[in-house]
């Protein structure tokens, strides 16, 4: 058995200013299956993760620490969830279909519909295993009450004088990247003196951990901090004295759906599928 810490719908992550699936490089203009599926991908990453680390903190026991469902675009109009257990031992719970037009729903309507694919597998997956998925929904319920947001907080680090001490904060924004943050407080007092603009990061919590973790002085007051990624590892340096970021390059601008409502006829529901 495994501890279960991990749900995500794939793909999970990608490059910031193109649709996530598509190659490095590719142009545009993408179609509306490319767009829709893409808005679906980003918007995932908050409500997939904040449910993922609440359940890593529950304990339970699983056939495997993590587990996935893919997407496709759908002919219908409603969001489908087709259940599929039979991959779960290889990590796979089904397919996400996603409607025509998702991309103009409200970003928090996208995240309510993810959300509930996910806690009705959540549930499934509870009863082929034998667990009981009642703490399961409530760290929906939470992320529910939240207004989903997706936020996570470090512990503290101290410079090398001892007098200041520094945390890193974070959010997983609806494009499906962190943004995060220092604190920099004091370290007798606990008084925060500064907090940095926020720089772009990657598309994991686990990402901004590694930040954390890794994150090293290369002076009295002068923090290197990296993204956290395998894949792309920017680092910045942050001069915790003045807040000051020193960035290589300008953060690149993800690729967002703000919605449009205007432009749907109907607003889509959830419905289910069970493939035994």
């Amino acid at each position: 058995m495994a501890r279960l810490k991990n749900f995500y719908l794939y793909p999970y992550s990608g490059w910031e200013e193109i649709p996530w699936g598509e190659a490095r490089g590719s142009v545009g203009p993408y179609g509306d299956e490319t767009l829709d599926l893409d808005a679906a991908a980003r918007t995932s990453r908050r409500v997939f993760e904040a449910v993922s680390f609440g359940m890593g903190a529950l304990g339970v026991d699983s056939r495997r620490s993590s587990y996935g469902l893919g997407s496709f675009a759908s002919e219908g109009s409603s969001v489908e969830l087709h259940q599929n257990f039979r991959s779960s031992a290889e990590g796979f719970l089904g397919n996400v279909g996603i409607p025509k037009g998702f991309r103009f729903l409200a970003p928090n309507l996208r995240a309510e519909l993810l959300l509930g694919a996910l806690s009705v597998t959540i549930d499934t997956l509870a009863t082929h295993e034998g667990w009981d998925p009642a703490a399961a929904r409530s760290v929906v319920a939470k992320f529910r009450d939240s207004a989903y947001a997706c936020m996570w907080s470090s512990g503290w680090k101290s410079s090398r004088d001892r007098k200041l001490r520094v945390q890193i904060t974070m959010r997983l924004a609806d494009d499906g990247y962190s943004r995060w943050k220092l604190v920099v407080a004091d370290a007798h007092s606990e008084e925060v003196a500064r907090q940095t603009e926020e720089v772009l990061g990657w598309t994991w919590i686990e990402n901004c951990m590694r930040s954390f973790k890794s994150m090293k002085f290369v002076s009295s007051r002068v923090l290197e901090v990296g993204s956290g990624s395998g894949i792309l590892n920017r680092t910045v340096k942050v001069d915790i004295e003045t807040g000051q970021v020193q960035r290589v390059a300008p953060d690149p601008v993800p690729l967002s759906y703000p919605g449009d409502h205007a432009r749907l006829a109907d607003v889509p529901k959830l419905i289910v599928f069970r493939e035994d």
